[in-house]
C-alpha cells in the first residue's frame, strides 16, 4: 500500500516515490501489428528484380565515368614510369578499371583478383597465375612457406628483362584476405618487380593506414638480365627494399556496389519467408546465397547432408514439404554421430571441432536446424534442412 503524509494544506498526498512506482507499474501501450506481419519480405528474384530500376548508369554515372577514362593514359604512363596506382572515391571503381583492363591486355598480362569474395585465398590466385602463365621454378629464401615461394617465382620471372609485364587488378585491397600481413608482405614484394604492375581500388578511410611512408614510396627493383635456370641453382638475395610506390587517385564514379555486397554473407533468415507462427524461415535463395561464400568444405558437408536428407526422405507426400525447427526432429533428420563419422570417412572433417564449427555456421544462418531428440523420444544430436524436397533437389543439381 502507498505511504500517505498528511501535507502542510491538511490534504493527503502519495509519497514521490509512490508516485515513480505507481508509474512505473502501469503497462506501456504498444502495438501489436509489425511491418513483417503486414509485408511479407521480398525473395532475392523478387528483390532483384525491384532493385534493377533503381540501377544502372543513370546520368550522373555515365558523366562521371566518361571524367574517370580520359584519365587513362596518363594511369598507364605512371604505370610505365614504374608507379602503382591506389584508387578511392565514392562509388564503385569495378567497371571504371576492367574498361581498362581491356586496353591494358594489348600491352601485357592481365590479372584481377576480386578482393570483396568471400573465400579469397591468396595462394590460390599466385598457384593460378603460375599454371596460366607457366612460370618457371626458381630458388626461394630458406624456411620460406609455399605462398612465399610462390611469391619469389613471379617476381623471378617478371623481374628477368624481356618478359611481357602483368598487370595486377585488386578490386577492395582493403578487403581482410588482402590487408593481413602475410598478404601484405608478398604484395609488397610482387610490386617491386619492375615487371608487375598494381592497379588497386579501395573504400575505407582508413586503409592508407596500412601503408607506412618507406612502402608507399619505394621504387621498383631494377632488372636482372636472363640466364638460363639450372636445377640446384642458388638463390639470389632480393634487395631488401619493399613497398608499392604508390600513385593516389581520387575517382568518384557514384556506380552501385551491386557485385561487391552480392558476396555479403546473408542469413538465409534474413532471405527467408515467414514460416509457421510467423517464426521467419530458411528460403531456396537464402541457402543459394550462403553456398557462394561458404568455403568448400562447409559446402561439401552440407551436400552430404542434403543427399542424405533426400534419400531418407519416406513416400508420403505430407513428408516433402520443409520442417521448421522444432524440439522433436522429423522422422527424416540425421544422427549428428553417423553424419560426422561420414564427414571424417570422406575427409571434410577429420577433427570433430572442425565439424562442429561447420555445423554451427550453418545453424547460426538457420540453414541446419538441430534438435535434441527424434520422434522416438530418444536423445541425441538430430539435423536436418528446413527446406521442402523439390528446392533441395534444385540445390543439389545446382551444386554439381
Amino acid at each position: 500500500k502507498p505511504v500517505l503524509q498528511r501535507g502542510d494544506d491538511g490534504y493527503i498526498r502519495p509519497s514521490r516515490a509512490d508516485a515513480y512506482f505507481m508509474a512505473a507499474s502501469r503497462g506501456a501501450k504498444t502495438s501489436g501489428q509489425s511491418y513483417v506481419s503486414l509485408a511479407a519480405p521480398l525473395s532475392q528474384a523478387e528483390y532483384e528484380e525491384t532493385a534493377v530500376g533503381a540501377r544502372g548508369a543513370t546520368p550522373r554515372v555515365r558523366s562521371a565515368m566518361d571524367d574517370a577514362e580520359n584519365y587513362f593514359a596518363q594511369w598507364e604512363a605512371e604505370l610505365e614510369a614504374g608507379f602503382n596506382l591506389l584508387l578511392y572515391g565514392f562509388g564503385s571503381k569495378r567497371r571504371l578499371v576492367n574498361c581498362m583492363v581491356a586496353r591494358l591486355s594489348e600491352r601485357g598480362h592481365c590479372a584481377v583478383v576480386n578482393g570483396y569474395f568471400p573465400g579469397l585465398n591468396l595462394r590460390d590466385v599466385l598457384s593460378s597465375l603460375e599454371d596460366a602463365l607457366s612460370i618457371p621454378d626458381a630458388p626461394a629464401p630458406p624456411g620460406a612457406s609455399p605462398l612465399e615461394r610462390a611469391a619469389h617465382r613471379l617476381y623471378a620471372h617478371f623481374s628477368t628483362e624481356g618478359s611481357r609485364p602483368l598487370y595486377l587488378i585488386l578490386h577492395n585491397i582493403d578487403a581482410p584476405a588482402l590487408k593481413a600481413s602475410k598478404a601484405m608482405a608478398v604484395l609488397s614484394l610482387l610490386a617491386c618487380s619492375p615487371g608487375i604492375h598494381i592497379i588497386a581500388t579501395f573504400d575505407h578511410v582508413n586503409t592508407p593506414l596500412l601503408f607506412s611512408t618507406t612502402a608507399t614510396a619505394t621504387p621498383p627493383h631494377a632488372c636482372r638480365a636472363p640466364r638460363p635456370r639450372r636445377k640446384g641453382d642458388e638463390y639470389i638475395p632480393v634487395p631488401a627494399s619493399r613497398g608499392f610506390n604508390w600513385v593516389y587517385h581520387c575517382i568518384a564514379t557514384y556506380d552501385d556496389y551491386d557485385v561487391e555486397l552480392s558476396y555479403a554473407r546473408l542469413s538465409a533468415t534474413a532471405l527467408g519467408a515467414l514460416g509457421q507462427g510467423g517464426q521467419p524461415g530458411v528460403s531456396e535463395e537464402g541457402a543459394m546465397q550462403i553456398l557462394r561464400s561458404v568455403p568448400p568444405m562447409a559446402a561439401r558437408l552440407l551436400k552430404l547432408i542434403l543427399s542424405r536428407q533426400l534419400e531418407a526422405l519416406p513416400s508420403d507426400p505430407g513428408m516433402h514439404v520443409a520442417h521448421r525447427p522444432a524440439a522433436t526432429a522429423p522422422a527424416f533428420a540425421m544422427d549428428a554421430d553417423l553424419l560426422q563419422k561420414l564427414a571424417r570417412d570422406r575427409f571434410i572433417a577429420r577433427e570433430e571441432d572442425r565439424f562442429n564449427s561447420l555445423l554451427g555456421e550453418f545453424r547460426d544462418h538457420g540453414l541446419v536446424a538441430v534438435a535434441e531428440s527424434d520422434p522416438d523420444g530418444r536423445a541425441g544430436r538430430w539435423a536436418w534442412v528446413p527446406l521442402g524436397k523439390s528446392a533441395i533437389e534444385r540445390i543439389l543439381a545446382e551444386m554439381k
